[in-house]
């Protein structure tokens, strides 16, 4: 690497303390301090306190009131993008736009999603075009589990520190074109998703024989329902509102990656009972799945292929083919769904917690979605106080509302949406989107 000029480790130490006290620290000046310090090996000159490069970090970020992770990620960042702009000279930083939280996140990526995905993602972090939230997430979802990793990301062995020649080691083979079966199905999971959501206004019209476009749509992912037995979490699920004058309809999709992936699922079927469309998505090369998917369900279950080797899109999914067009459901439980989504707009406990029913609701611990009027009461029922929130118009609606709790026929637990229901005109609850 071509060095700055920096030949002490004194002066190199000032320069950093200097750097990390700015109010605004720029990463690239702290990083080619740090890396100047590496390759010369000035750690080692006398005087100093350390007698490796792994040590000096962690003394110059304790002097600087840093954590040392902070250097360490600046580091990688600038090594990183060293190799992919393909240069040795720490002057080039200077042209870098990146965050360097999102370099490392590319660095993940590149060794564990799809080339296209891949390459895709680094022209959008290159030119400043995705937050490091985005990197984060994509991230995150070709992030192999423990058990599928080839290679575990630990640190260089002693007298290798600060070397980072094994960032950006590729564990699966790329190409121009994604061959799914050398995929983990987390990573054909997190594709597939990726595709749905991008693509979810028109693989949903399709699927609904609906002549108009959407008007709202969202997709969410990992979906638990609110069941006794068997406990149901859908691969994804599509919200669709096509008018005003129409009630949403729900999309629930399940992601298989093989026959044996699909053969056994014993419980697909329950899922019939809680969205107005279903269907399975594969990806388009496997036919010996989709055989047996047709054979094996009914005419009324949908069948989707993503064709991962189409072309990309900026959201990082392929295209998706709508090859069984399903047909629409009366499901009995679609509030229960409803019921979910509307607990994860209010921020309560995660879905894990709320399958367990022993989540503690407090009005305090709320969260709701900025814009939303939440009224939040405590009532009694079964001799067994609990925290209710519910969207509330104003204080008349609001004691109206807790009069109308005591009135519950048959004796049953009120749930949220069935009260809201039937209490709230289409107005009053059209922020719920009910």
């Amino acid at each position: 690497l071509a060095m700055i000029e920096i030949s002490q480790l004194a002066q190199a130490e000032r320069e950093i303390e200097s750097l990390l006290n700015k109010i605004e620290t720029n990463w690239k000046d702290v990083a080619k301090v740090a890396i100047t310090v590496r390759e010369k090996q000035l750690f080692l000159q006398p005087g100093s306190k350390v007698s490796s490069f792994t040590a000096w970090v962690s003394f110059i970020a304790r002097k600087c009131d840093r954590h040392p992770s902070l250097i360490w990620r600046y580091i990688k960042a600038a090594k990183y993008y060293l190799r992919i702009a393909q240069t040795q000279d720490l002057e080039a930083l200077d042209k870098a736009t990146a965050a360097p939280e999102a370099l490392v996140n590319l660095e993940k990526v590149e060794r564990f999603a799809p080339e296209p995905v891949f390459a895709k993602l680094k022209d959008r972090v290159l030119t400043g075009k995705v937050s490091v939230k985005e990197t984060r997430r994509i991230e995150q979802e070709y992030r192999p589990e423990p058990e599928d990793r080839q290679q575990k990301r630990g640190r260089p062995t002693a007298g290798k520190e600060g070397s980072y020649e094994h960032l950006g080691k590729q564990e699966l083979p790329h190409s121009a074109h994604v061959d799914p079966s050398r995929l983990l199905r987390n990573q054909i999971t997190a594709t597939i998703s990726r595709s749905l959501n991008t693509n979810l206004a028109e693989w949903t019209k399709v699927c609904a024989d609906m002549s108009y476009p959407t008007r709202f749509t969202q997709g969410h992912t990992e979906v638990r329902v609110i069941t006794e037995n068997p406990r149901l979490s859908l691969d994804f699920l599509g919200v669709v509102r096509w008018s005003f004058s129409k009630p949403k309809d729900l999309f629930g999709v399940e992601i298989k990656s093989s026959v044996f992936d699909f053969q056994s699922d014993r419980q697909w079927q329950n899922y019939l009972n809680f969205c107005h469309y279903f269907c399975f998505a594969i990806f388009s090369d496997s036919p010996d799945l989709r055989s047996a998917i047709e054979a094996q369900t009914n005419p009324e279950v949908g069948i989707l292929e993503i064709d991962f080797s189409s072309q990309v899109t900026d959201n990082m999914g392929y295209h998706v083919n709508v090859y069984r067009k399903p047909r629409k459901l009366a499901p009995i439980s679609a509030s229960l769904v409803y019921e979910t989504l509307y607990e994860r707009a209010l921020g309560w406990s995660n879905p894990e917690e709320l399958l367990t029913k022993k989540v503690t609701r407090h009005p305090q611990s709320c969260n709701p979605v900025k814009g939303d009027r939440v009224f939040a009461v405590q009532y009694t029922f079964g001799y067994q106080p609990e925290w209710l929130a519910v969207g509330a118009i104003d204080e008349r609606d609001a004691a109206e509302f807790i009069q109308r709790l005591n009135t519950v026929p048959g004796g049953r637990k009120p749930e949220i949406l069935s009260i809201v229901e039937q209490f709230y005109s289409s107005e009053a609850r059209a922020w719920l989107g009910s």
